[in-house]
């Protein structure tokens, strides 16, 4: 459910897991969703699904939209339409009583109205004959970005004793990866905030819009400049020539026939933002994913998709 661009997907059949049925809303994501696995998801509304007319399952995922918990969407919770779509889940599990609910969401949901939003979910889970487990995990073990996300399982049958949380963390399997060191601010929010390339990335976020998923700025040497051809006396980039030993200038359409521009520069490096392909390994996909879409859209179904990664390590042990 809420399946998005597939992350769910990826990961459980790169475990072993086999896919019968997806539903998605989004019609970017259900086209991103077509060109990968050759077909749309089955079912579209969420709300609209009869439950009897669905395949017999194992295992119901769901990164249930998260915006209403968390603290850039205004945490308005079940008040908000997006968060009454968790009993849509509900209403499928009671009804197919699948061995397994994996869930996802954001770190805000735990303490969402003083822990009564989270309560109201395991009590919900407790009703349906689940017994729930759950862990912050973060995706930083697994891929270079600082992002934590809840995931809660709940497993079906009364006195049920199998445990898949906690996953081993750092002091069991993994060093600390190093954190990413912030070195100065543009302007004000994370999509400001300026970043070493030394580290993991800080945490992608889906309501970016044109500032790229507010995945903040990065801070690289700058490409060198050897020479400059004499054409017209203009000052664009088409009209340097760069030494082809340093980092290619970036790409940008708005340039006009003269060329493109190429992000912002400061004395002896250049500030940029990650690109749509660095969002898509950071979240464990192919390069190329998300292509076919704005890049704007493709930040945004890049921030709202859970880390593949993660998803195929816990998969494995169920």
């Amino acid at each position: 459910m809420f399946a998005g661009i597939g992350g769910f997907r990826v990961g459980l059949e790169a475990s072993g897991h086999e896919c019968v049925g997806s539903c998605e809303i989004d019609k970017y994501a259900r086209q991103i969703y077509a060109k990968n696995f050759g077909h749309e998801p089955e079912w579209e509304d969420a709300t609209k699904i009869n439950p009897e007319e669905l395949p017999d399952f194992s295992i119901l995922c769901a990164g249930f939209p998260c915006q209403s918990f968390s603290i850039c969407g205004g945490r308005q919770g079940f008040n908000d339409t997006r968060g009454t779509l968790f009993f849509e889940v509900v209403r499928i599990a009671k009804v197919k009583k699948p061995q397994i609910l994996f869930l996802e969401n954001v770190r805000g949901l735990l303490n969402h109205d003083g822990g009564k939003t989270f309560e109201v979910i395991l009590n919900s889970m407790v009703e349906l004959g689940y017994s729930p487990e759950w862990q912050l995990v973060n995706s930083k073990y697994h891929i270079p970005q600082n992002r934590e996300r809840l995931y809660i399982i709940g497993h079906y049958g009364k006195g049920s004793e199998r445990k898949i949380l906690p996953l081993g963390r750092a002091d069991e399997q993994y060093d600390e990866p190093p954190m990413i060191k912030k070195v100065g601010k543009v302007h004000k929010g994370q999509s400001g905030a300026v970043y070493s390339t030394d580290g993991i990335a800080t945490t992608i976020l889906s309501g970016g819009g044109g500032d790229g998923a507010k995945t903040g700025l990065y801070l690289e040497p700058k490409l060198k400049q050897v020479g400059n051809i004499d054409h017209a006396g203009h000052n664009s980039i088409w009209g340097r020539v760069y030494d082809p030993e340093g980092i290619s200038a970036n790409l940008n359409a708005e340039g006009g026939g003269l060329g493109a521009k190429t992000g912002l520069y400061k004395e002896g490096a250049r500030i940029r933002r990650l690109t749509p392909t660095e969002c898509e390994r950071l979240q464990g996909f192919k390069d190329g994913w998300t292509l076919g879409c704005s890049d704007t859209q493709r930040y945004r179904m890049l921030g709202n998709a859970v880390t593949t990664n993660v998803i195929e390590e816990i998969g494995a042990l169920f």
